[in-house]
């Protein structure tokens, strides 16, 4: 399906508030924005901001700026711009620009490569990747440990590679770290109270 210009974008949805309003809510804290036509004469800005004042680009319109829930400026939109923050770090995904025409699943791809881009991100700032060993460097287990939660509280099962001794991984895991959140990626702290039981600090995962 395509997408030719602002209404059809919206799909529904009244104004670029609540269609801004409704991607973070259900997605991941995505934000969007539109961008104007270039060479937008002063008469014409404006009318668009009449009562409102300008942001420092007047020809972008984010969903939460005062005008955003207002419809007279729609016909002026050239395409839109979606992006994310990850919360807790500093960093900022890459904005995705799409000027119209575009199909709609050419903006669920660039959604979808957003979503993926600030998900990895946020594991990185927000996680610790180790391996426990134990006897003779038997694998326990490893996992990602997001750091505050209580093992294996990550929100994704596919972090969690348990091999064998599950029942000791569950009670040394916070422990095991917060030692690994100690010491660099490849090195090795002993788990105490544990004797001949040790973390590993994992490298992170490879960029997207």
């Amino acid at each position: 399906m395509q997408v030719n210009d602002f209404d059809d974008f919206l799909n529904g949805s009244e104004s670029l508030a609540e269609k801004g309003r409704a991607l973070y809510k259900y997605g991941f804290g995505a934000w969007i924005s539109v961008q104007l036509r270039t060479g937008l004469t002063t008469e014409i800005l404006e009318k668009i901001y009449s009562g409102y004042g300008q942001g420092n680009d007047p020809l972008t319109i984010h969903y939460s700026d005062p005008i955003a829930s207002l419809t007279h400026w729609h016909k002026y939109v050239s395409g839109v711009k979606v992006g994310s923050i990850i919360e807790g770090a500093d960093y900022e995904c890459q904005t995705k620009i799409l000027e119209f025409p575009f199909t709609v699943d050419e903006f669920n791809e660039a959604y979808a490569e957003l979503e993926a881009e600030h998900n990895y991100h946020w594991k990185l700032n927000n996680s610790i990747y180790f391996t426990v060993k134990g006897p003779d460097q038997i694998v326990i287990g490893s996992t990602r440990w997001v750091m505050g939660a209580e093992f294996p509280d990550t929100g994704d099962p596919n972090d969690i590679k348990l091999t064998e001794g599950e029942s000791i991984m569950r009670r040394i895991s916070v422990m095991a770290g917060t030692l690994a959140a100690d010491i660099d990626e490849g090195q090795r702290a002993d788990i105490k109270g544990y004797p001949g039981y040790y973390v590993e600090r994992d490298p992170l995962p490879e960029a997207i």
